[in-house]
């Protein structure tokens, strides 16, 4: 998918929404899914801001474990997957996710900050 279609889309294909910010102004969070099918790596994280800020840190480099996927030709797609929880109950989710056998081939980026 192309820089400006994975900024403004989800996979599902709906846009960050209003009722997400109200969420995230609650102090709630969202798991979310990055899924890199040129390296065949994925990624899971939580924010308790708007997932496309979020997106934007990762693709201005800011996450040292991203900082080799090339978000202008790389096929990456963004799954929110659970979203309106709290912070702890996020981290717990991604953690989980990072823990289930990726299909073959494919890898796990963990992240530092969980």
């Amino acid at each position: 998918m192309m820089l400006r279609g994975l900024l403004y889309t989800l996979e599902t294909g709906d846009t960050i929404s209003t009722q997400i910010r109200v969420q995230q102004e609650n102090g709630m969070a969202t798991v979310y899914g990055l899924y890199n099918y040129t390296k065949k790596e994925r990624y899971y994280g939580t924010t308790k801001r708007e997932l496309t800020e979020r997106v934007l840190e990762h693709v201005r480099g800011q996450t040292e474990a991203l900082d080799h996927w090339d978000w202008e030709t790389d096929d990456i797609k963004i799954k929110r997957i659970k979203r309106g929880i709290s912070p702890i109950a996020a981290t717990r989710k991604a953690q989980a996710l990072e823990k289930i056998k990726p299909p073959l081939g494919w890898h796990i980026i963990q992240t530092g900050g969980m």
